[in-house]
C-alpha cells in the first residue's frame, strides 16, 4: 500500500505546482485539485494525510469544505492558505475547522 498523499487545493495552477514542489522535495506524495468539489472527491477516494486549502474556490469553497470533514468528524488536518489574511478570515478559517491558517502574501 502507498503512502496517504497531501492533498493541495488551489483554483490557482502556479500555487498548486509550487506548493506541490516543495512537498515533493520533501518527500511526500501530492495530488491536487483545482476546485472544492473535486477534491472532496479525492479525500473520499484517497484519504490525504493532510489538505492544504484555498478558501476561494470554485464549486465548493474552502470553509464549506473543511466544514464538510468536520461535520463528518474526518481527523484529516487542514492548513487554510488564502489571500484572505485579516484576522476575522483567519478567526473564520479556524472556527470552521481549519487547523492552521496561513494568508499568502
Amino acid at each position: 500500500m502507498t503512502e496517504r498523499p497531501v492533498l493541495v487545493v488551489d483554483d490557482d495552477p502556479k500555487i498548486v505546482t509550487l506548493v506541490g514542489a516543495y512537498l515533493r522535495r520533501a518527500g511526500y506524495d501530492v495530488i491536487s485539485a483545482g476546485d472544492g468539489i473535486f477534491a472532496q472527491r479525492l479525500i473520499r477516494e484517497r484519504s490525504p494525510r493532510l489538505v492544504v486549502l484555498d478558501v476561494m474556490l470554485p464549486g465548493l469553497d474552502g470553509l464549506a469544505l473543511t466544514r464538510s470533514l468536520r461535520d463528518r468528524h474526518h481527523a484529516i488536518p487542514v492548513l487554510m492558505m488564502s489571500a484572505k489574511g485579516s484576522v476575522e478570515d483567519r478567526l473564520l478559517g479556524l472556527i470552521e475547522g481549519a487547523d492552521d491558517y496561513l494568508p499568502k502574501p
